[in-house]
């Protein structure tokens, strides 16, 4: 059994058993991945794949079983690599970040100006997806830090490290109705229409959520993922939006106006995710106080045994 027949099962599950998708991920052939997952069949006397023809439809049930233990020894061999890399040269290597748009975008740009002036021979990779992908890379090792605000899903192997709120503001045209009303409703918003986040994220479903247990029909007209988007849309007419108070830039902006909803909607809180059997080396500590100077070295070691 080699580590690299392991990392092609655990891809070839990753991209839902594409084969072309998997070999271009992985620089390689498709023929040769066959053939180690052959080879892999062979020596376990067992068969992995559900196959028909030449296509993969998926695991057997014993294959998602050695799936789950392919991914724990991937993720190991990971943290060896990591241990023996920050011996030999502390400031070399890679550090993989998933967040979501928002903290991509506006949050993090400092902080990634600081930590690469810092570590210039480390390379930062910054993935893009929803508080759930993210949690679920964690887990299998592919990211090293998750920055987002939390899913409605609570893992024991990752510690949630709470960080800074995420304040919401109403944004408009200037002179618009809703931004010159002394005070401002749910039921006043509702008379507009109203663009906000898809409610697959948090800051979508928040906002929903105000409107539905206050038994308000809110005239929502457009959902999307990005900030950018929405604040175009309302610099087009579309209508009103309410967005992180972080993503709205007066410089920029220029064409819009805000004001506060925190009276109106749950505050979010931003969390710094670490899965707990990741081997830290010493730039993760840095990259974190530099997020958050609360979480230093020290704090993150103890919140980690609290959640043991």
């Amino acid at each position: 059994m080699k580590i690299q027949q392991l990392k092609y099962l655990c891809n070839l599950a990753e991209h839902g058993f594409n084969m072309t998708t998997t070999a271009q991920t992985l620089n390689t052939s498709q023929p040769g991945i066959s053939k180690q997952m052959q080879l892999l069949e062979l020596e376990l006397g067992i068969e992995l794949l559900n196959r028909s023809g030449n296509k993969i439809l998926g695991l057997t049930d014993v294959g998602a079983e050695i799936l789950i233990k392919a991914q724990d020894i991937l993720f190991t061999t990971k943290q060896i690599h990591s241990i023996s890399n920050e011996y030999i040269n502390k400031k070399k290597g890679v550090l993989s970040i998933g967040t979501t748009h928002l903290h991509a975008r506006y949050s993090l740009l400092k902080v990634i100006n600081k930590f690469t002036q810092k570590y210039p021979g480390i390379q930062l990779n910054i993935f893009q997806g929803s508080p759930s992908q993210i949690e679920e890379q964690l887990i299998t090792g592919k990211f090293d830090i998750g920055i987002c605000t939390k899913s409605e899903s609570f893992h024991n192997q990752l510690i949630y490290l709470k960080t800074y709120p995420i304040y919401r503001c109403l944004i408009a045209p200037k002179e618009h109705p809703l931004i010159t009303k002394k005070e401002l409703s749910l039921k006043d918003i509702s008379k507009f229409p109203l663009i906000i986040y898809d409610s697959s994220l948090s800051s979508g479903s928040a906002i929903l959520n105000a409107f539905q247990q206050h038994k308000i029909s809110a005239n929502i007209v457009l959902t999307a993922t990005d900030a950018e988007v929405i604040k175009s849309y309302v610099n087009s007419g579309l209508g009103v939006a309410i967005i992180q108070e972080i993503a709205f830039d007066k410089k920029q902006d220029i064409n819009l106006d805000k004001r506060s909803v925190d009276h109106l909607f749950s505050i979010s809180n931003t969390n710094i995710l670490i899965n707990k059997s990741n081997y830290f080396r010493s730039h993760m500590y840095d990259f974190i106080e530099l997020l958050d100077p609360k979480w230093t070295k020290v704090k993150i070691e103890l919140q980690a045994q609290k959640s043991i």
